[in-house]
């Protein structure tokens, strides 16, 4: 190659440049006044058309309408077309779009649109749409709206508002609307002001606690309503907004990319003359009817410019367009992006362009800077004020202890978060109220967000969960039923003889004399209880009878107490009686130990009341319950018969069953003396019954829940507070506070009949009585016998009486002497024993 190549090479390019001069082509396009923005984008799209196709340049003929005068939209069409143009794009609304289709469907010219257009589905008949020149980019609107509710399905939205501004925008938003009724209270639906002032409808969506918007209008005024939304504080970082509005600028830079290519296609196998027209004449376009039919048949993927921004571009025989794409932007104050794609391919997921992994740690960014605000109620053991150190001062959270503050603790050290916990103002937990239709307590915290958290005894419910979101449970429980033990009235001193009432034991002393003094007279009668005194003189010269009265009160008595005698009848008359008696003895012992234990047994048994059933079924127990809580609304909203009988009768009881706090409950069991039962959760009943001795629980749980961590509704960090949660759980953190917390000075009796079986010394107090005043007849008995050995010993032996009781008092005081002399008197042959 020398010197004069590049001349050459240069030449060479000069003479094809010649040779295919660049080709202009003319292209209408006609725009409402007022609105720039389709226009810029418009022009935008001619010069990006340009710049990449060097043998063919768009020229532009835009002209603008007021869109109020059909007649001179007409003159304006028939203007662009007596120039030539080879297609027609717009207008940007379907206001002034009729008489613009009718020229261009009359002349066969091309035209593309970029808005909704709903006369296109009207067109069915075969003539009508075998040659249509109509091309509709905008998205089908069933799709479009399929498009938005598996956006809102994907980010979870349980209660939000729809702003619509036009009728059409419900269409768009119809499949929305269907995932909930009419009535359904978690979607508030609300057209747009006709003015520009939309204040007033933003403040009724501000004082009805929705934090997430969908937001149909047209592009250029949703800065305006955005701007009105940050006047009435509707901007602040929790609202989530969803805008559905499409920008024409995307739409009709495509149409102008499909032009182009489907153009330079086309005029490939057949040479493009574009010509001037006239509305009046009866002449018609060369090349429209078979651009028309290449565009139905020849979906665009990728265009002389860069491929579609809205996807592919296919079109049915209506014009309508069958496939587009729609790009999820994210838009915080930490940046705007693009997050995902729905394609209409595959409608019912979203191709995110970001992975989980990434928005996981984003949020664990954001998580771990914030400090949290927390709000929860005093109620021991979860929350109470400390008591500080004497010359200490308490300051922020240190003022508090207890169950949720240790939890609080843990998870925020697991976050590495911080927190500021306060308490709700009214005490309450969180109920609805449907009259003046707001709720009260934490949930209304929440929901107003002046927290960020609320934790406490809160237990997670339907009706709540529907407004807040929830962590997962921290605590497992139901509802129980609170009741004092069985109160044993002190019994009698001689509570011994209950077992038998007082006129048997009158019987039984009066047969017990007559027993024994009939034994004894039948003793005297019968002859085999006259016995030789000397078995071994088998002529004894007289018989003797040991049957006096001493021994038949002793027989009778020994046979009663079961305990024998050591003399036994030996007449058949006497053992007769004898056996009589014993049989009598043998079924009134028997009767008296087993009505003693049933005695013992129903001292013990306490109230009647084992379950629930048996709550409801009596009416000597009263039973409540703590007001506004979430065992109110069990009982209020159950369909089961037994508890909605419970309930009518707590709303008939006067007075009130129910309580401000379950401490007030709790105290109202403990002064009631058996006769008011509190249902409460079963977590708050262990801590008082482990703290009062006197109180148990009765039966078993009503229902099974848990308590959570409320929280504002889609959350970021809602999984990150529920996972500090299952960690806690897992290194046994729950536990260790629950025992904490929960321990107190009574033990839990593992059986209780055990204890109820055991005697104290009030119970048998009167048999010692009977023991002592026995004992102290026998000596005061014995005493008696001892003076009356006295005086017979002075007599016998010619002492004083003093003498006698001195030598007498002596020998007995003197323990070592175990034998007793004999002595004989003189003439009388008596003897005496001293």
């Amino acid at each position: 190659m020398d010197a004069k190549t590049p001349l050459r090479l240069l030449f060479i390019g000069n003479l094809l440049r010649i040779c295919n001069p660049t080709t202009v082509i003319n292209i209408g396009a006609i725009f409402q006044e007022g609105n720039p923005e389709t226009e810029v984008a418009f022009r935008f799209a001619i010069s990006r058309v340009n710049m990449y196709s060097g043998e063919y340049q768009l020229q532009p003929l835009i002209r603008r309408i007021s869109g109020k005068d059909s007649f001179a939209t007409g003159q304006t069409v028939c203007e662009l077309v007596g120039k030539g143009v080879a297609a027609i794009f717009g207008p940007d609304t379907a206001s002034t779009n009729e008489i613009i289709e009718s020229v261009a469907k009359n002349l066969e010219i091309p035209q593309f649109q970029v808005f909704w257009n709903p006369k296109v589905e009207q067109f069915s008949a075969e003539n009508e749409y075998k040659d249509n020149l109509i091309f509709n980019l905008f998205p089908d609107p069933h799709m479009l709206a399929t498009a938005f509710a598996t956006l809102l399905n994907e980010m979870k939205w349980k209660k939000y508002a729809v702003l619509y501004e036009t009728d059409e925008g419900l269409i768009r938003l119809q499949e929305i609307l269907k995932q909930h009724g009419p009535q359904d209270p978690s979607v508030i639906v609300r057209k747009l002001a006709a003015g520009s002032d939309h204040r007033p409808l933003l403040k009724e969506i501000k004082a009805s606690s929705v934090y997430q918007i969908v937001l149909d209008c047209e592009s250029d005024h949703i800065f305006d309503i955005l701007e009105q939304a940050r006047e009435v504080k509707l901007m602040e970082e929790y609202y989530s907004y969803i805008l559905t509005s499409l920008t024409n600028a995307a739409l009709i830079y495509d149409a102008l990319n499909l032009f182009i290519t489907i153009f330079a296609e086309l005029d490939v196998s057949q040479r493009i003359q574009v010509k001037p027209l006239n509305c009046q004449g009866s002449e018609i376009s060369d090349h429209g009817l078979s651009m028309s039919a290449f565009i139905r048949i020849r979906p665009l993927t990728k265009g002389r410019m860069i491929g579609p921004l809205t996807g592919p571009l296919e079109f049915d025989n209506l014009g309508r367009r069958r496939v587009f794409a729609l790009q999820i932007i994210e838009r915080s104050p930490q940046h705007h992006r693009v997050v995902g794609v729905w394609s209409s391919k595959d409608a019912k997921s979203i191709n995110y362009t970001i992975s989980s992994k990434q928005i996981k740690q984003e949020i664990k960014t954001q998580v771990q800077m914030k400090t949290y605000r927390v709000k929860s109620r005093l109620q021991e053991p979860y929350l109470r004020i400390r008591k500080p150190v004497p010359g200490t001062i308490l300051k922020g959270n240190n003022i508090f202890e207890g169950y949720v503050k240790d939890l609080l603790d843990g998870i925020t050290e697991i976050l590495n978060a911080s927190y500021e916990l306060s308490l709700v103002e009214d005490g309450y937990h969180g109920n609805y109220d449907p009259k003046k239709r707001e709720w009260n307590g934490l949930i209304k915290e929440i929901l107003e967000r002046r927290a960020d958290l609320a934790v406490c005894d809160l237990t997670i419910t339907y009706e709540r969960k529907k407004v807040v979101d929830f962590s997962m449970p921290f605590m497992t429980l139901g509802i129980s039923i609170l009741h004092s033990k069985a109160r044993r009235e002190p019994p009698a001193l001689l509570s011994f003889m209950n077992p038998l009432s007082l006129d048997v034991w009158l019987y039984m002393a009066t047969a017990y004399l007559g027993i024994s003094i009939i034994i004894f007279l039948v003793a005297r009668l019968a002859p085999g209880d006259w016995e030789n005194p000397h078995p071994c003189n088998q002529e004894p010269k007289h018989l003797e009878n040991v049957w006096g009265l001493k021994n038949c009160f002793w027989l009778t008595m020994g046979s009663i107490m079961n305990q024998g005698c050591d003399i036994l009848p030996k007449g058949i008359s006497t053992r007769m009686v004898t056996g009589m008696w014993w049989f009598f003895s043998l079924i009134i012992t028997a009767s008296y130990t087993a009505n003693m234990a049933a005695f013992l047994t129903m001292e013990r048994m306490g109230p009647t009341i084992e379950s629930a059933e048996d709550l409801a079924t009596q009416s000597k127990i009263r039973y409540g319950m703590m007001e506004k809580g979430a065992t109110e609304t069990f009982f209020k909203e159950s369909n089961v018969s037994l508890y909605m009988r419970m309930w009518a009768q707590m709303q008939q009881d006067v007075p009130s069953p129910f309580e401000r706090t379950n401490s007030d409950g709790v105290k109202r069991v403990r002064a009631s003396k058996g006769l008011f039962a509190f249902l409460m959760e079963s977590t708050s009943l262990e801590f008082e019954r482990n703290r009062h001795c006197d109180l148990k629980e009765v039966g078993r749980w009503l229902d099974i829940k848990g308590y959570g961590i409320a929280m504002p509704v889609n959350s970021i960090y809602r999984t990150e507070v529920s996972g500090a949660v299952l960690k806690m759980q897992e290194l046994g953190k729950l536990h260790e506070l629950k025992e904490k917390w929960w321990k107190g000075k009574c033990e839990k009796e593992s059986l209780e009949t055990e204890s109820a079986a055991r005697l104290g010394l009030s119970n048998v107090g009167g048999v010692f009585v009977v023991l002592v005043g026995g004992m102290i007849s026998a000596l005061s008995v014995a005493l008696l016998e001892f003076l009356w050995n006295v005086k017979k010993t002075a007599v016998q032996h010619h002492l004083t009486l003093r003498e006698a009781f001195v030598m007498e008092l002596k020998f007995a005081v003197n323990f070592k002497i175990r034998e007793k002399v004999v002595h004989k008197s003189g003439g009388s042959g008596s003897e005496s024993f001293s």
